[in-house]
């Protein structure tokens, strides 16, 4: 008998894993994917928030303009800041202390209107606070912006903080609110 003149050998199995430059690559685009998810829900929360508050400002003006025809008056609050202080005299942590003041006393000014608005529900478990707008922005006794700060009730302009936009059909300088917004600083 003779040899053959090929042998066949089986080849070494190869096996079936993953080299280390293809699982890095995967790990790099799953790191570029998520890192564009959290970018993008990072702006649609900023987003939403500045909608909820402007919503929010928008129902204390008409709240305080419906006060406004029904007592002849303004909410009486004290301003933010005396007129006489300067920006170099205020103190963030004394004006923001100010401002929860503040805005606790418009709550307690304004309760009658909002409950006449129908704008307050009484069952805490529906949501609480101002119909439309999460509890967290109302709370029986604080109306804050949706990075949780207090609303600033401003009857009239004040040279550190500005002034108050000019309503259209009306002369003088009106109130108005704001929010300090995302930073959380009012000066």
């Amino acid at each position: 008998m003779s040899a053959l003149p090929y042998t066949f050998y089986p080849l070494p199995s190869r096996r079936s894993a993953f080299t280390l430059i293809e699982m890095l690559t995967t790990v790099a685009i799953l790191i570029i994917v998520l890192g564009l998810m959290v970018s993008l829900a990072r702006e649609v929360r900023y987003r939403s928030a500045e909608v909820l508050t402007k919503e929010l400002l928008t129902h204390l003006d008409e709240l305080t303009q419906s006060f406004k025809q029904r007592k002849g008056r303004l909410p009486n609050l004290e301003m933010l800041l005396p007129a006489n202080v300067t920006q170099a005299d205020a103190n963030e942590a004394k004006v923001r202390a100010a401002a929860r003041l503040n805005n606790e006393a418009l709550v307690n000014e304004l309760k009658g209107e909002i409950v006449r608005s129908g704008l307050l529900q009484h069952d805490r478990t529906k949501g609480g606070g101002f119909c439309d707008l999460p509890i967290s922005l109302y709370d029986g006794r604080l109306l804050a912006d949706a990075w949780g700060n207090p609303i600033v009730f401003m009857p009239n302009q004040h040279p550190v903080i500005g002034m108050a936009p000019i309503r259209s059909g009306e002369e003088e300088q009106a109130f108005f609110f704001f929010s300090p917004g995302p930073d959380g600083r009012y000066l």
